[in-house]
């Protein structure tokens, strides 16, 4: 006796096909929503920890003039954000952040600037002390030498009359 199988409700070949297309659909749909999300969450964070930056971390180095321009710009941005800019695309939350990264990022960089010179001022006193103590445990007429033609020359360039006393000629 031959045995066959009847399926009910089941979907055909070209249903199948579509709601995997649907689906597919869905699934991109949902990512371009959460990136969206997650966007203007980011600007979100930028406009408050700005706002914090320009009082606090950036005082010094922000002038009354653009501390107003900016802080408006803020404003705006906020404003923007909890009205009009409820349900937007990842594009326009991203335009919105590099507007308010063009006012602030020259401002950034000052910081920066002071930071890494300051940085680079303690690795050149550390470099001394350093340079001062290995001269200090050479011989005494090596060490005179070395600190007299250091004295001479000032950085300029090196010639072959620096050869030092205890080198053979």
């Amino acid at each position: 006796m031959p045995v066959t199988e009847n399926i009910y409700g089941g979907m055909t070949e070209a249903e199948l096909s579509e709601a995997k297309e649907k689906e597919f659909q869905l699934a991109q749909q949902d990512k371009l929503v959460e990136q969206a999300k997650d966007q203007k969450n980011a600007l979100e964070s930028y406009v408050y920890e700005t706002r914090n930056k320009l009082f606090n971390t950036y005082r010094s180095f922000v002038s009354d003039r653009e501390k107003e321009g900016i802080c408006m710009s803020l404003k705006e941005t906020e404003e923007w954000l909890y009205e009009d800019g409820d349900d937007e695309t990842e594009n326009a939350y991203t335009s919105k952040m590099q507007d308010l990264r063009k006012l602030v990022d020259p401002i950034e960089n000052r910081y920066k600037d002071v930071e890494a010179r300051a940085l680079a001022k303690q690795d050149l006193l550390n470099c001394i002390v350093d340079y001062r103590m290995s001269v200090d445990s050479l011989p005494l007429r090596i060490g005179n030498w070395i600190c007299k033609r250091i004295l001479e020359r000032k950085g300029s360039p090196r010639s072959s009359e620096d050869k030092r006393p205890d080198q053979p000629q």
